[in-house]
């Protein structure tokens, strides 16, 4: 697949990724066009018996939506990196799953969620991708608040050994 063919087949779903973290859709602008900027630059690198293109993709969009986040605004900071401007509903947070992004790579990450049943990767992905609170996030999934604690513990749990 040459570079044309990649941007015409991934460009809407980086943006529709992008924008779908709630980010302007200025900065989703230029935040889409670092992606492919990375992924032209390194597309040579890219081992395809290691994941699939759209993995890859995927991953670099994640990694650049998570470095806009924590150099955008001090609040954001806050929210990725702890501290006392957090309110108490957020409710249940393993904090083992921190370990897991700073132990393992991002690639081997998406790759674990990926296994995972729908409504756990989606309350995974809504708690600490979309910066949702448990209970938001439940409501959102049409569960009750003490079925996504069962949920995200048993979910963090397979993550935990598939990336052991």
């Amino acid at each position: 697949m040459d570079k044309d063919d990649i941007y015409k087949e991934y460009h809407d779903k980086v943006m529709r990724y992008i924008l779908g973290k709630n980010i302007s859709p200025f900065d989703a602008e230029d935040i889409c066009q670092s992606v492919f900027i990375k992924i032209m630059n390194n597309l040579d690198s890219f081992d395809k018996t290691k994941s699939s293109i759209s993995t890859w993709i995927y991953t670099i969009t994640q990694n650049t939506v998570y470095t806009h986040y924590r150099t955008t605004s001090r609040a954001q900071k806050r929210f990725f990196f702890g501290g006392d401007e957090l309110s108490d509903d957020i409710g249940f947070v393993d904090t083992s799953f921190d370990n897991i992004l700073n132990d393992e790579s991002l690639n081997e990450l998406a790759q674990a969620l990926e296994t995972l049943d729908d409504r756990s990767r989606n309350l995974i992905i809504y708690m600490y991708y979309d910066g949702m609170t448990m209970k938001a996030a439940s409501e959102k999934l049409h569960i009750s608040y003490a079925n996504a604690k069962i949920i995200i513990k048993k979910a963090f749990a397979e993550l935990r050994e598939k990336l052991a």
